[in-house]
């Protein structure tokens, strides 16, 4: 079995897509917050040994997974690169910081990550945007992963 890396933006329906869609295709949301533990105010992940740690988790789903999500934390992008992982990049158009606010306060993000968020998104979004050799896929408004998964 193949699988597809897709590494997404916070909010863009990974884990509902995982956990609530019929689909043939086995999925596999792998949320990073237990291998950083959170972030610090200053955007720091809290665990010293991510994010090797998250990388190891990654590799282990490979062949075993239909679709696995992953974050689009800088330091996984440039981890996947490095091991020679191909992945497919998926974010908000720039313009939709708004609504994605607003979707971390109706699922009931903490305040911390939607500040930290909030804070970096341009920050984010330029990175993404430069990344190179990987598919990427810009959402628009009122989309979600679901709308695009079946086009990667």
């Amino acid at each position: 079995m193949k699988t597809k890396i897709i590494s997404a933006f916070p909010g863009t329906g990974k884990t509902y897509y995982a956990s609530n869609i019929k689909r043939t295709a086995k999925v596999v949301d792998l949320d990073t917050y237990r291998y950083t533990l959170g972030y610090t105010d200053d955007g720091k992940a809290r665990n010293k040994d991510f994010p090797n740690n998250y990388l190891i988790a990654v590799k282990k789903h490979l062949g075993e997974t239909d679709i696995l999500f992953v974050g689009c934390q800088p330091e996984v992008i440039t981890s996947l690169r490095d091991a020679g992982l191909s992945f497919t990049i998926v974010y908000p158009e720039r313009a939709l910081k708004d609504e994605y606010v607003k979707r971390y306060r109706q699922r009931h993000n903490h305040g911390s990550f939607i500040n930290l968020l909030s804070k970096n998104w341009n920050f984010l979004l330029d990175f993404l945007e430069k990344q190179e050799n990987c598919k990427h896929i810009v959402l628009g408004s009122g989309q979600y992963i679901g709308d695009i998964v079946n086009s990667i």
